[in-house]
């Protein structure tokens, strides 16, 4: 396997172009099976920024010669040495992000696509957001928390679609304020506008409750106009009244 990387992928992230470049084409059937960015092949191109793209490469193989007790990894002039199977490199500003990896496994290339896609995603302005995502009518509702797959579940019941498992990020470029989700909402990856915000509280025993919460700087999620309310949701035994909460929430 050499260093060439004769293989692209045009991979779009976040409303961001990028095209990802590697020298295997084992990586390329998979990325084209399981996508570890998200589902972003079939992002609408308005929806897409008209910036010069990000660019991954993924340089997979074994190190060369070592280098002072390090691996030493070449792709065309560039070098680079460590003392781990894998090594990254971005660069934020210019958009750029370098792998090199094992050939075996191919997880350690989607992890570090993963990863690089995100630091690059962060330099353009996306703020992550650590919760799962749910959407009716372009608002979206962010829910915090542990052990949510049965809520998540009883608000797909009344309609609610889902955007994000676990991780969602808020842009403010072009087009205005975005809350992005990871694509398995299928075709529907984003709403516009501020979203509401529930921190969630299990615990059985006692009735479902929601209670509207003051801004609190301790919740912060580093995008100030990303979260319009917050409120404290307690789910009891009685999971379908806490969706009927979040829907009406989300509604306000």
């Amino acid at each position: 396997m050499s260093s060439d990387l004769a293989h692209r992928l045009w991979l779009p992230l976040l409303g961001l172009p990028l095209t990802l470049h590697t020298n295997s084409q084992a990586l390329v059937t998979v990325l084209e099976r399981e996508r570890p960015l998200g589902n972003w092949a079939s992002l609408s191109t308005d929806l897409i920024e008209g910036v010069p793209p990000l660019q991954i490469d993924v340089v997979m193989g074994d190190a060369g010669e070592p280098l002072g007790g390090m691996r030493l990894y070449r792709h065309g002039p560039l070098a680079l040495a460590g003392d781990a199977p894998r090594l990254l490199l971005a660069q934020t500003d210019r958009g750029y992000g370098l792998a090199f990896v094992p050939a075996d496994p191919l997880s350690d290339a989607l992890t570090a696509i993963w990863d690089l896609g995100m630091l690059l995603a962060r330099g353009r302005g996306r703020t992550a957001i650590r919760a799962a995502a749910m959407e009716r009518a372009g608002r979206a509702v962010l829910l915090v928390g542990a052990d949510l797959a049965d809520l998540v579940r009883a608000c797909e019941g009344r309609g609610l679609r889902l955007l994000a498992n676990a991780v969602v990020h808020a842009s403010d470029g072009a087009g205005g304020l975005r809350i992005w989700g990871d694509g398995v909402g299928g075709d529907l990856l984003n709403c516009a506008g501020s979203a509401v915000r529930c921190l969630v509280e299990q615990g059985a025993g006692r009735a479902s409750q929601i209670v509207a919460l003051p801004d609190d700087p301790a919740h912060s999620v580093g995008a100030a106009t990303a979260v319009r309310a917050t409120y404290r949701l307690h789910v009891g035994d009685d999971v379908d009244m806490a969706a009927a909460l979040v829907e009406h929430v989300v509604n306000l």
